[in-house]
């Protein structure tokens, strides 16, 4: 690896940018966008350097940008840099599996709403998809099916400002703060969270919600992490303590995504409020384990649930 101001060798990343900041005083970026500048496709300005690997991937300083770009440019330009976007995310994870509904909103990839605008319907996004070699973990094209009976809801005694329901009563849990008994039952367990609790959760909390995942998984329960917020807002979360600057929206979908590759039995749910947590929660019961096999997030865009 050679300084490109004076030539000189490195065998490290690390020790080139410590001898340019130190030797050179310029700045990682400065130097980045001197000797290797790149631009973003929308705004045409200089792509921001947060870290090596990342620079020379990256095309756009902000999903934003991403979104405006994918509805400005020709059609066929967009699909077939959307179409390579997927194939190397895929080599760069070792994975097939095309990512959740949640985790492309995070992602520079569009979500399912967009890959519909881009593709034109929900039959080619997938006819695409699985073109490129890729699998999908849930079903896009057939409609979830409700049972008619009203739930039965038991919640966990140990939740507090607790939902109410038609049907419930308290009782004990081993997993999440809401089930079903009944006609209804099944092995899907709710987790009912607002963002700040997720990124408790997520952070401090992060050993024992693995411990509660895993142990779940084992007894063949299915979890729904329910959140009470926008997703624009946890994707922006930015905390007010100054000591805790990591841990950003950034940095929490990172963490939803590693628990999403790590484990089948779990999925994360954003209900935008407490009014629509109920009517989904309802919703969710009702599918009984046919949960497993659905994209909530995707079911929740395209007002299926």
């Amino acid at each position: 690896m050679k300084c490109l101001e004076c030539l000189d060798d490195f065998s490290t990343e690390r020790g080139l940018h410590l001898h340019v900041s130190k030797k050179h005083k310029i700045s990682i970026q400065d130097y980045y966008h001197k000797f290797f500048p790149r631009f973003d496709l929308f705004s045409n300005e200089k792509i921001e350097f947060k870290n090596f690997e990342e620079y020379f991937i990256t095309d756009f300083n902000s999903k934003e940008n991403f979104a405006k770009w994918c509805f400005s440019e020709d059609n066929l330009i967009v699909r077939e840099y959307v179409k390579k976007a997927f194939r190397r995310r895929s080599t760069k994870k070792e994975t097939l599996f095309v990512p959740s509904n949640i985790e492309l909103k995070s992602l520079f990839l569009p979500s399912w709403l967009g890959l519909v605008k881009i593709f034109g319907d929900k039959e080619t996004v997938v006819k695409e998809l699985l073109k490129q070699g890729l699998k999908l973990k849930y079903d896009y094209l057939s409609e979830p099916f409700f049972y008619e009976d009203e739930p039965e809801i038991l919640v966990d005694t140990r939740e507090q400002n607790a939902l109410e329901f038609k049907d419930s009563k308290k009782m004990k849990l081993s997993c999440g703060d809401y089930t079903t008994t009944g006609p209804l039952f099944s092995d899907v367990f709710i987790e009912r969270k607002s963002l700040e609790d997720l990124v408790s959760t997520l952070t401090a909390g992060a050993q024992r919600f693995d411990r509660e995942i895993s142990r779940a998984e084992d007894f063949g329960q299915y979890l729904v992490v329910l959140v009470e917020n926008k997703v624009s807002n946890a994707i922006n979360y930015s905390p007010e303590n100054s000591f805790s600057k990591y841990i950003n929206g950034k940095f929490v979908f990172y963490k939803i995504r590693e628990i999403c590759s790590k484990y089948k039995n779990i999925q994360f749910l954003f209900s935008d409020s407490r009014e629509n947590s109920q009517t989904l929660m309802v919703k969710i019961f009702k599918m009984k384990d046919k949960v497993r096999n659905y994209d909530l997030e995707f079911l929740k865009d395209f007002n299926l649930i």
